[in-house]
């Protein structure tokens, strides 16, 4: 939904992935997020993170990028 174009189902580069990045961040207002450690794999990176909302103390998170052949990510998930 956030790519503006209803039939995109995909991100493609890192300079269009940086942007949806952005423009989410931006969305969630006065989130924080601040990154604790990253772990790159041979077909996988996390990235953990502490996530703060105001008013509100701060929770971990991390999120799980999995890539294929062509280092595209075909599967990310994020855990709060």
């Amino acid at each position: 939904m956030l790519t503006g174009d209803p039939s995109r189902t995909t991100i493609e580069g890192y300079d269009e992935l940086h942007a949806y990045l952005e423009d989410a961040l931006r969305r969630a207002g006065d989130v924080r997020r601040t990154l604790r450690a990253k772990h790159v794999g041979t077909d996988s990176s996390v990235l953990f993170y502490a996530c703060g909302l105001p008013n509100r103390s701060e929770e971990l998170g991390a999120d799980l990028m999995r890539v294929d052949g062509d280092r595209r990510v075909f599967e990310w998930r994020r855990h709060y």
